[in-house]
């Protein structure tokens, strides 16, 4: 199954912009229109990169997709046995084998990460992360020791969105968050016998001035979403997109309810969060 849709991964690369070099990424081709020679090419994201890439070197151009298109998985999840898959400077196709840490990072913001126990190469940025039927379960973020991905959920998600509006949305959610269920075990026991939580999200870190905090949030507090749209910060990253895609079809305003644990007294209240919305068209200037 892997060797199949081995023939959809590509090394994608831009023209060098004012004399600055670009790193290569690698990108999974899911639709291609042979009459034109377009391709439609997963990958990640890069404001270096030009509309125009480069996939001369690639097998794209030997070979007929046709079964070969990969196919999608549901979502990633913790523990689960993976191949990171990419292409090398020569197109050879690398796969290392590893599986997902039973842990969560936050990245600007953004807490929706997931982490390989296993090294991506260089250049593996942006290329597939599968199970061991061949489905594309996620999409490597960030290459090197410990590589960071993002679930096919999330990405399914977003792709949607702006399939269906030619925009995405977001709520702007200022806080970094940790999963009480991935926390150390000495933790989870203590919040349990002396706060009765089992579940939840830790506040990491939280904005100055940003909405959270100016409603009394703060950093240690152990929140819930009311609305019980999930265990895991992916799980609350699809809620957060779904929120998106409802405003963009309202064209409402929005407020998320969170109860707040402050575990350092015995308080405990629901707070109304209003929601701001970041927008984006993905259009490349």
């Amino acid at each position: 199954m892997v060797l199949g849709m081995s023939r959809s991964i590509v090394r994608v690369s831009s023209p060098p912009t004012e004399g600055k070099s670009i790193s290569p990424l690698t990108g999974t081709v899911i639709s291609w229109d042979g009459a034109t020679k377009r391709a439609m090419i997963l990958t990640i994201y890069s404001t270096d990169f030009k509309r125009t890439v480069d996939i001369r070197e690639s097998p794209l151009q030997s070979c007929h997709l046709g079964d070969h298109v990969p196919t999608f998985g549901s979502a990633a999840k913790y523990g689960q046995e993976i191949l990171a898959l990419s292409r090398d400077e020569n197109m050879s196709l690398v796969a290392r084998r590893g599986a997902i840490t039973w842990s969560d990072g936050s990245l600007m913001w953004r807490n929706h990460y997931m982490f390989l126990d296993c090294d991506v190469p260089e250049g593996g940025e942006g290329g597939p992360v599968v199970d061991y039927c061949g489905s594309i379960i996620a999409v490597v973020y960030r290459d090197g020791p410990c590589a960071a991905i993002i679930s096919i959920s999330i990405i399914h998600a977003l792709y949607e969105m702006w399939e269906q509006f030619s925009y995405v949305a977001r709520p702007v959610f200022d806080m970094d968050l940790k999963s009480v269920e991935l926390a150390s075990f000495s933790l989870r026991e203590e919040l349990s016998l002396k706060h009765n939580i089992e579940g939840g999200f830790i506040v990491e870190h939280i904005a100055n001035d940003s909405a959270p905090e100016n409603l009394g949030v703060r950093r240690g507090d152990v929140i819930f979403f009311e609305d019980k749209c999930g265990t895991t910060l992916p799980e609350i990253e699809d809620y957060l997109l779904h929120l998106g895609r409802r405003y963009l079809g309202e064209k409402r305003s929005m407020v998320l309810k969170l109860e707040v644990h402050d575990i350092e007294g015995p308080c405990k209240e629901t707070i109304t969060l209003p929601l701001e919305f970041k927008v984006s068209s993905g259009k490349v200037a």
